[in-house]
């Protein structure tokens, strides 16, 4: 064979080789592009968390160049305490209980509220309450400290009455829909889309009023981070809240698929009416006045007021810092 029949052959190979050499490259450069993110969830698996963990198995994260590590919580109160000692860099939390966890010094802020209304309220049979002051005169079923019955009084005085209009039924939380549909009390406190639900699929047709509806407003679930985060990683953070703006939007649109999304990754097979009310009733809680026509995430002033009003009146919060302390809306897409 003569020299110039190898020529080729090598040149082919130093080609191949630089190609490989070039993918390797790329390939490289991209896993190095995807900022990692400790992210930590109000609780164990449950369908609220429905649009979170969509945005994961979607892409919608990893699209926005995350490398999303999701793990289940076990509260509220333990998320934000772990957010607030750096142990996880984003977290999905009631944000009553961070607004309480920042005041005592947690260095967290939150970021994006994705659900400006509180779930909580009065539960009752359909037709049997017209309106709050029917109430009156009337049992209460409620588990003692939780944070429904420790916010009830800011409702009833929203609404013209006082928890001496009123007779407190304690009992444990997992009473609480027992009592109400064997007529052991006319109404409970609870988070009233759940108890709707779970009623629902027993075929008793539940209505309710939230605290956040009628004159005491008490914001739901946002998303906080870690203030070094805040301030050492903006990007990450803008890309997170946008990512999970998708994760919403996708779910709202695709509620069927996002279900069955939910099933499989928390494995719990749970029926998918039931799951499918609970969501419903979730997204009712995703809009206030105030977030009307804003970016997803909104942290609404007066929304914010209201909260911090009621928790110090009736939730021992002490003396509230500056709204600035507790959130921003600089991650926000515009």
């Amino acid at each position: 064979m003569t020299l110039q029949n190898k020529r080729p052959s090598r040149l082919c190979r130093v080609l191949s080789t630089c190609a490989v050499l070039l993918v390797t490259m790329m390939i490289g450069t991209a896993v190095e592009a995807a900022d990692k993110v400790k992210f930590l969830l109000d609780w164990t698996w449950w369908p609220p968390q429905i649009p979170l963990i969509v945005a994961q198995e979607k892409g919608f994260y990893s699209g926005a160049g995350l490398d999303v590590e999701m793990k289940q919580g076990s509260g509220s109160g333990t998320t934000a305490q772990l957010i607030g000692q750096g142990t996880y860099e984003i977290g999905n939390v009631d944000l009553t209980v961070a607004a309480q966890a920042i005041t005592k010094g947690a260095s967290m802020k939150a970021v994006a509220n994705t659900a400006p209304k509180g779930a909580q309220g009065i539960i009752f049979k359909k037709g049997s309450i017209k309106s709050v002051q029917d109430i009156k005169g009337r049992q209460i079923g409620s588990s003692p400290g939780d944070s429904g019955t420790q916010m009830f009084p800011a409702f009833l005085s929203a609404n013209g009455l006082t928890p001496n209009d009123v007779t407190m039924a304690f009992m444990p939380g997992e009473a609480k829909l027992t009592a109400l549909l064997t007529d052991k009390v006319p109404v409970i406190i609870g988070d009233g889309n759940y108890y709707v639900a779970l009623a629902a699929a027993k075929g008793i047709e539940l209505d309710w009023m939230s605290f956040a509806d009628n004159g005491a407003l008490l914001l739901g679930y946002g998303l906080v981070a870690h203030e070094s985060q805040i301030k050492n990683r903006p990007e990450v953070i803008r890309r997170f809240v946008d990512a999970t703006g998708e994760g919403f939007a996708y779910a709202r649109s695709n509620i069927d698929e996002s279900i069955d999304i939910y099933n499989r990754v928390s494995g719990l097979k749970q029926d998918p009416d039931l799951v499918r009310r609970i969501l419903v009733g979730f997204f009712r809680l995703t809009e206030s006045d105030e977030t009307k026509g804003k970016p997803f995430g909104w942290n609404g002033t007066k929304n914010w007021t209201s909260t911090l009003d009621i928790l110090v009146k009736y939730g021992n919060l002490g003396k509230p810092l500056s709204h600035e302390d507790y959130y921003t809306n600089e991650f926000l897409r515009r």
